[in-house]
């Protein structure tokens, strides 16, 4: 079948060199691959997918002249997924994702100059690495993967922009930790991390929400470190050897008897096997982002640094500089600005009460005195407040829920002192219907202003609520409130 589908590239398979360079590892039937939840390769992989690919993106981040050595169809999690092939090559310069780090992204370009994207990196097994590349609009997984059978040399790039960003993430996190260590005290142990391009996650043991003045120090303690330019450097030695040295394990990793220990001077010793910068230069500018709690004893830190850093500071700045510009002010000048509107806020918010309750309370003189076709009396209030019927306050929400507000106290007020009547109260086209044990509000109210064609409201047995059409005049509301039979 591989020699079928590489026939539509005008190409032939040699199945006898590309069978002695996979049987090298291992023979079995293929299988197409899928992806479990934790990103790797599944087990349901075959054997043959399983061959020894060498990493040698620690040194490098381009390889020339990589073979591929097994290539197979991604089964798809839905419908939606975009196809794409898995790819074990070696020398394979991507970085599986592990570890709390993302897996590294890239191209490869096979030799008759077709660009594959890759999108990420996962290991599939203890010795290999699979590189999930795209696959291009018009053609079929199991064609684009016979097609590298049959062309295995490849070119293989990593995407240095983003491995840069990711290094300077993780690297971070290492810094990160031993802040905390320092601030919070050594108690703190990392319980889980997320390092991608945008962001960084650190999850650590630790009692309680950490305090702002906490945080600052954390957070200049990281940049203070990044500005001493520290080298960062990394060794491989004996497991015990670097458990004396005192370097610190990663949460939930398993470790073999040779181990990587990354150390940025005195700071930070940790094992680890990810990417990280040469110097904790390239951390500056370390910017905090949030710290949350995610379960009991646990915090979450969230991060960025280096470019990432550099982008959310701007992003800062350019916040601070627009609401200096609604303030008609500088941004040094922000905070004594708002500490003044602030001032003048609660000045303006009492004396609107004030004005509010003498409004409310004031002297009850009701516009017109009747008797509903029950014999129930009903009194007509008219709150004479031309601007609450205004543009102005008709477009502005919060203006307009003041005006409501009054009007609601108002209604509550004159039916306190005259329980014994229904009382009808009008604000410009709003009427609030505030109902007694004789009398349901709401479908006293309703029934009113239908009956006329006045309007339409509802509402409950204590009080009813509802508007005027326009037209409707307040001595119309009169009449027909006065000379209602209620049903």
């Amino acid at each position: 079948t591989q020699a079928i589908a590489a026939s539509a590239f005008g190409a032939t398979v040699d199945v006898e060199g590309f069978d002695a360079l996979r049987l090298a590892a291992s023979q079995a039937q293929e299988k197409p691959s899928t992806i479990d939840d934790d990103g790797s390769d599944a087990g349901s992989l075959a054997s043959s997918s399983l061959v020894p690919t060498a990493f040698v993106g620690y040194d490098t981040m381009a390889v020339s002249d990589a073979t591929v050595l097994h290539a197979a169809a991604v089964v798809a999690a839905s419908k939606k997924s975009t196809p794409l092939v898995a790819v074990a090559l070696t020398p394979c310069p991507f970085y599986a994702e592990g570890g709390g780090q993302v897996g590294d992204r890239g191209v490869l370009t096979t030799t008759d100059g077709r660009r594959l994207e890759v999108v990420n990196t996962v290991r599939a097994g203890p010795e290999t690495i699979h590189v999930h590349v795209v696959v291009p609009a018009g053609t079929a997984p199991d064609v684009l993967a016979a097609h590298l059978a049959a062309h295995p040399t490849v070119a293989a790039a990593v995407d240095t922009d983003v491995r840069s960003r990711v290094a300077a993430h993780h690297s971070a996190t290492h810094l990160l930790q031993a802040a905390l260590k320092e601030t919070l005290g050594a108690h703190v142990t990392q319980c889980g991390s997320y390092v991608g391009a945008d962001r960084l996650r650190f999850d650590f043991s630790h009692f309680g929400a950490m305090t702002q003045a906490e945080l600052h120090a954390i957070e200049a303690r990281v940049n203070q470190i990044a500005l001493e330019n520290v080298a960062v450097r990394v060794d491989e030695m004996e497991k015990a050897a670097a458990q004396a040295s005192g370097a610190v394990a990663a949460f939930g990793e398993k470790y073999g008897d040779v181990v990587r220990v990354v150390r940025m001077g005195s700071t930070s010793s940790e094992f680890c096997g990810g990417t990280h910068v040469a110097s904790s230069a390239a951390l500056f500018p370390f910017v905090l982002l949030s710290e949350a709690s995610v379960a009991a004893g646990t915090r979450r830190i969230e991060a960025v640094a280096g470019i990432e850093g550099v982008k959310r500071l701007q992003e800062k700045t350019q916040l601070l500089d627009a609401i200096a510009d609604q303030l008609h002010t500088v941004a040094a000048m922000v905070p004594q600005k708002l500490t003044r509107l602030e001032t003048q806020l609660k000045a303006s918010e009492s004396y609107i009460q004030a004005m509010t309750d003498r409004l409310v309370s004031g002297p009850i003189a009701p516009l017109r005195e009747g008797h509903l076709h029950t014999g129930v009396a009903v009194h007509v209030h008219d709150m004479d407040l031309p601007a609450a019927s205004s543009k102005h306050a008709t477009d502005n929400k919060v203006l307009g829920n003041m005006y409501m507000t009054a009007l609601r106290r108002r209604a509550e007020h004159v039916a306190k002192a005259a329980p014994d009547a229904v009382h009808v109260v009008v604000m410009g086209e709003n009427i609030i219907f505030m109902g007694n044990k004789h009398v349901h509000a709401g479908e006293a109210l309703k029934q009113v202003l239908a009956d006329a064609g006045l309007g339409h409201g509802g509402g409950s047995n204590v009080w009813g609520q509802g508007k005027l059409r326009p037209g409707a005049t307040l001595d119309a509301l009169v009449a027909a409130t006065c000379g209602t039979e209620l049903s």
